[in-house]
């Protein structure tokens, strides 16, 4: 499917470099901007945790110009965070407009909790959490499933579970970092849902992104393709 994203790179080498691997992926890059500092994470990565440091300064993205509208309008799903400043009006954009929307809640330790809170107003398609947010927003995600709105719980390499508690393991890798593997989840869970495949499936399938997202080093590793994802399915069946 094709990709795109909205969002901001510093002009230094490293914002370059984020560029240039999404170009040679095929993302279409064309409503980032370039300018500001960049927001930096510190991750240190043992056999045993993962320790996430952010390193302040950056400049936030915070609001959608006419242009980013229109991108948005032609786009069939859109994923956003509610970690992010510009959340609410990403989201209801999406509602007011009918455009699938996927939330992932990536609550950051201290956050405030209005864009979760917010979510019994919104039409969203699925709702990406991980055991610890679900616990804690629990309240909300039922609501949330009663509306239709589909709530799928990450547990790393356990799998995954629907809210109502029916589970589909994960798959057993050599595990060089979890960095990513949420995100390569989420995309493999959009594909599936936006090809019509039942639950089962498409939860799967996003388990085998995320497995294999964490065999490599690094936040950004190399793009997984469906016929890669599909053969680790099977060579795990």
């Amino acid at each position: 499917m094709k990709a795109g994203i909205i969002g901001r790179t510093g002009p230094d080498e490293e914002g370059k470099r984020i560029l240039s691997e999404l170009e040679a992926r095929g993302v279409d890059t064309s409503r980032v901007r370039k300018g500001g500092k960049m927001p930096t994470c510190h991750i240190e990565v043992t056999p045993e945790d993962r320790k996430v440091t952010l390193l302040e300064n950056s400049r936030p993205f915070i609001t959608l110009t006419e242009d980013d509208k229109d991108y948005l309008k032609s786009s069939r799903a859109v994923l956003v965070g509610t970690r992010l400043n510009i959340f609410r009006e990403v989201a209801e954009f999406c509602s007011a407009n009918s455009i699938a929307l996927y939330v992932t809640l990536h609550v950051v330790s201290g956050q405030r909790d209005e864009n979760v809170e917010g979510l019994k107003d919104l039409s969203i398609r699925a709702i990406l959490s991980n055991e610890e947010e679900a616990e804690r927003f629990k309240p909300i995600l039922k609501e949330m499933a009663k509306k239709g709105t589909q709530v799928v719980i990450t547990k790393g390499r356990e799998g995954c579970e629907t809210l109502d508690g029916k589970a589909y393991p994960g798959f057993r890798t050599d595990v060089q970092d979890p960095t990513g593997a949420g995100d390569a989840f989420a995309a493999g869970f959009i594909y599936g849902d936006l090809n019509g495949w039942e639950t089962e499936r498409k939860c799967t399938f996003a388990n085998a992104m995320g497995a294999l997202a964490s065999s490599e080093a690094g936040a950004r590793g190399k793009a997984i393709s469906l016929g890669e994802a599909e053969s680790f399915m099977e060579g795990k069946a």
